[in-house]
């Protein structure tokens, strides 16, 4: 396999990423595409897999669409069994066993669910830092400093992605809880037994109680003092977990998905390929990655 070209940008919304496609395999020059492969949050649902398939269906002569979750969990586990939390500005825990049964929890946006991630931890700061309690006022706003909480808000409610700008906030939530600050301290604890719950929910609905594979995706968990801290806790709360970071990036997940076998020589989590993909991929290869 040969990665022709990588590209990273913002994440756009679902129906914007055709013309994205698009203009990514314009520059691909002389090589045919076989294969286009596309992960992308929202592919969960069969009707837009099938709308996104119709319009994309000319650039390359097999087309497939596949949740990012999924490619994440191929990458994760190269097509075997186990539970993947995955934590970004959203949350989910997917876990697939050996029949293979599949099983979710939480995923569900935030208007409804992704309780721990990166954008509840955002929401939890800004509402602290709009309290009535002196004490929590002055810790949240010591955090969001220089941010006005007010001019967030209204920056917030008038976003074309309100959801990106509450996530950016949780790197300083992250920092502050590394200083010891009491209020990220309970922000981040908070978040992680909302991550712990639906990890439990998952191994519940696979019926699994002892050697759990477990693994972990997404931005939150790429911060060191997060995933040492949410380690020692699922050792706890789940002690039949057996955790282990990811084989591969979801990018490669996405090709392990579309080929259906398990190779022996793409390049390991840490290389050249980014681990927060939404990614494009096909056999000689080319991928984009939108975050």
């Amino acid at each position: 396999m040969r990665v022709l070209k990588q590209i990273r940008k913002p994440s756009v919304p679902l129906h914007e990423l055709p013309a994205l496609v698009k203009s990514m395999l314009a520059g691909s020059g002389k090589h045919s595409i076989r294969t286009l492969s596309v992960s992308c949050a929202g592919a969960g649902d069969r009707f837009i897999r099938q709308k996104l398939r119709n319009q994309m269906r000319r650039l390359a002569p097999c087309v497939q669409v596949i949740p990012d979750t999924e490619a994440a969990h191929w990458g994760a586990f190269r097509g075997g069994q186990g539970i993947l939390l995955i934590c970004g500005t959203g949350s989910i825990a997917y876990g697939v066993d050996g029949c293979p049964h599949h099983a979710r929890a939480g995923g569900w946006g935030p208007w409804i669910g992704d309780e721990g991630s990166g954008f509840w931890m955002g929401k939890e700061l800004l509402r602290a830092a709009l309290c009535s309690r002196p004490d929590i006022q002055r810790q949240a706003r010591g955090i969001l400093h220089p941010h006005n909480p007010f001019r967030l808000v209204r920056k917030i409610q008038t976003s074309r992605q309100p959801f990106r700008i509450m996530a950016s906030f949780a790197p300083k939530i992250l920092k502050a809880a590394r200083r010891k600050n009491k209020l990220a301290l309970a922000i981040v604890k908070k978040a992680q037994e909302h991550l712990l719950d639906i990890t439990k929910q998952a191994a519940e609905s696979l019926h699994w109680k002892k050697n759990i594979p477990f693994s972990w995706s997404g931005g939150i968990f790429q911060n060191p003092f997060f995933l040492s801290e949410f380690l020692k806790r699922l050792k706890r709360r789940i002690p039949p977990a057996k955790p282990h970071p990811p084989m591969y990036p979801p990018a490669i997940g996405t090709v392990f998905r579309t080929l259906h076998r398990r190779p022996t020589h793409f390049p390991r989590a840490g290389g050249t390929v980014g681990l927060r993909p939404r990614t494009l991929s096909r056999q000689k290869c080319a991928r984009v990655t939108v975050e």
